[in-house]
């Protein structure tokens, strides 16, 4: 394996782990911010800029009935990442992915029952694949967890999905 190969099949997060983008109803500080990466440990994504970027939108919806009143909690989940920055010339990698949630509406209940709508992004283990013809593009799996609880039910949803260096991305 070539030194560059080699090197660049070796990616990393070089952010870190599981960050929440809204806590209680309100949206984290860390949300709008570099919550990952999936680039080579050795490359500055300052120095290779990204070819593109790509903004995958989700809704969340959950209906809930107390005392045969009807409640609809929604939020819209936006994850924007940048693609195709190259390592040494070469390669497809992520060098910032970003995470947001907008059109918040969840219910305002009495103090007895409180409402919580909690969302954590949670990135797992980067790695390659092969583009063929010698060249690679990053993959990273991504985990978001949302919990909804109130005073006497409690709701859990997981959304899982792959990003590629290439600008696509895939669900499950």
């Amino acid at each position: 394996m070539s030194g560059y190969v080699e090197a660049a099949t070796l990616v990393v997060n070089t952010i870190g782990g599981a960050v929440k983008i809204l806590e209680n109803n309100r949206t984290s500080t860390d949300a709008n911010q570099v919550v990952a990466t999936a680039m080579p440990r050795a490359m500055d994504p300052m120095s290779s800029p990204a070819q593109g970027t790509n903004t995958l939108t989700k809704w969340y919806v959950q209906s809930w009935d107390f005392l045969g009143e009807g409640y609809v909690s929604q939020c819209k989940i936006n994850i924007r990442w940048a693609y195709g920055s190259r390592f040494n010339g070469g390669g497809a990698f992520i060098p910032s992915i970003t995470a947001w949630v907008t059109n918040i509406d969840v219910p305002e209940m009495w103090v007895p029952w409180s409402h919580d709508l909690d969302i954590t992004f949670i990135p797992g283990s980067p790695y390659t694949q092969d583009a063929g013809g010698g060249a690679i593009y990053s993959c990273l799996p991504l985990t978001i967890n949302l919990t909804e609880a109130t005073t006497v039910d409690r709701a859990e949803d997981n959304w899982q999905f792959t990003l590629y260096g290439n600008g696509s991305w895939q669900e499950g």
